[in-house]
């Protein structure tokens, strides 16, 4: 589709506007792609401004302190706000914003204290019959006993049972 330079023209104006449609809109109102648009503009040694990103986070600033004094991540804010977490970075840089980082936690350097945290993250596995009757024997006698009404269904891991409540 070859734009006319009325055309070209009037978009032009359109684009500079501070409430304007976007590129993508307007490609789809006449029917073509943005990236035709684009090249049209080339073309024409028409350059674009667009969307002033460090304008609008100024404008933001207070909104940027607030999300950043909630320990929100860059990722957060650039989301919230609709930019690139790069750009949240550098512009808390310029203006001395504390972002929150994530501070990875250091694993066990002891192999004894590692083989033992093993069991606690294993693929679930059913219980052995055996123990599947111990543990139904137990509950019985618990609840004969009336140290418990019923018993929650558990899961196995390992060689150790746990139950959902105890770690939610």
């Amino acid at each position: 589709m070859a734009l006319t330079r009325d055309k070209i023209e009037e978009l032009r104006a359109e684009m500079v506007r501070p409430d304007h449609r976007s590129m993508a809109e307007v490609a789809c109102d006449l029917g073509t792609t943005k990236g035709t648009i684009a090249g049209a503009f080339a073309r024409a040694g028409i350059k674009l401004v667009g969307n002033d990103v460090r304008a609008r986070l100024e404008g933001q600033r207070d909104r940027v302190e607030a999300l950043a004094a909630m320990n929100v991540s860059a990722w957060g804010i650039a989301r919230e706000l609709g930019c690139n977490d790069g750009t949240i970075r550098s512009f808390c840089d310029r203006h001395g914003i504390a972002l929150h980082v994530r501070v990875p936690q250091p694993r066990p350097k002891d192999k004894a204290i590692r083989e033992s945290m093993k069991g606690l993250f294993s693929k679930q596995k059913p219980l052995s019959r055996a123990d599947r009757d111990e543990l139904r024997r137990l509950a019985d006698e618990a609840i004969a006993a009336g140290r418990i009404t019923r018993l929650p269904p558990g899961h196995a891991i390992g060689t150790k049972t746990f139950f959902r409540e105890e770690y939610a």
